[in-house]
């Protein structure tokens, strides 16, 4: 009877074990590319990126132009090839 009842717990131990053990759907592509499309701006583009920059701030002004810099910046920067690569190799780790 003694044996039976480890016997038992043991298989409801393992059961426990394995029970929250399941499959990952690998969603990297996904987080990649929707990370890319929102830091890259409406139309996934540089140069739509970077005609939102000049719809926000205008033509570049002494009082507006290192905001107009660091937007078209951060477009250069996040609206390429390579950052969208890097962010499939970060997600992959």
């Amino acid at each position: 009877m003694r044996k039976l009842s480890s016997i038992i717990l043991f298989s409801f131990l393992l059961l426990i074990a394995f029970e929250g053990c399941s499959s990952r759907k690998d969603e990297t592509k996904e987080k990649a590319f929707l990370s890319y499309v929102l830091s890259c701006g409406p139309g996934g583009t540089v140069d739509s990126c970077n005609a939102g920059c000049a719809s926000t701030y205008g033509a570049p002004t002494a009082e507006n132009f290192q905001a107009l810099n660091a937007c078209t910046s951060a477009c250069s920067s996040n609206c390429n090839l390579l950052t969208l690569f890097l962010q499939f190799s970060s997600y992959n780790k």
